[in-house]
């Protein structure tokens, strides 16, 4: 996760979570914005000093594998991703508000999924990850 040697807050962990959220009723505006969402994401990621392992896109739903200090539940750190992320899209996308969401302010679904990694399943997320047709 970080350097073993680096100790910011005199503990170590390796908290990893993967988490899975989709847009308001599945509509599929992150087609063609992936490249966009990916850049978002990953300011996110590096303002809370946290790592993208692995991240996953398709028109109406994003999988991510992040690693964070445990200061941050699950919750915050999908809620910040999902937060900003919309703030941006909206704002660089006109389209998204115009023709997909014109009755609602709610970019993302309030749904999401969140579960912790083991090492030995990793690998296993990472084949489903890469692998699965949709």
């Amino acid at each position: 996760m970080w350097k073993k040697t680096n100790h910011p807050h005199h503990y170590k962990a390796e908290i990893q979570y993967h988490i899975v959220f989709c847009t308001k009723f599945r509509l599929p505006f992150l087609k063609d914005k992936h490249e966009f969402v990916i850049d978002n994401i990953n300011d996110t990621v590096h303002k809370y000093d946290w790592k993208l392992n692995d991240i996953a896109l398709w028109n109406d739903h994003i999988h991510l594998v992040i690693e964070a200090w445990p200061k941050y539940s699950p919750e915050q750190i999908t809620k910040l991703i999902k937060q900003h992320l919309a703030y941006y899209l909206v704002e660089e996308y006109e389209d998204i508000r115009n023709k997909y969401l014109w009755w609602t302010k709610q970019v993302f679904s309030s749904w999401y999924f969140v579960s912790t990694l083991w090492k030995i399943s990793q690998h296993t997320l990472e084949e489903y990850l890469h692998n699965h047709e949709h």
